[in-house]
């Protein structure tokens, strides 16, 4: 089974330092879809862990810093 989730995505738009980014930020929705090109229901499924799940991001930072 092929993991495509996230950056391995091919069709990804955003990286996951720019999900990071989103999901901590104090930003209206409506301001951070437009800094991101992507739209607002996008936006809130990424605050709400239903894309970019926190789980597969939380894996892929402790890779990044070990």
């Amino acid at each position: 089974m092929i993991n495509n989730k996230g950056v391995r995505n091919p069709n990804h738009k955003l990286t996951e330092e720019q999900v990071i980014v989103i999901r901590y930020s104090s930003l209206s929705q409506r301001t951070l879809a437009r800094l991101f090109h992507i739209g607002q229901p996008e936006i809130c499924r990424i605050k709400n862990c239903k894309l970019w799940n926190y789980n597969y991001l939380k894996v892929n930072i402790k890779n990044v810093n070990a």
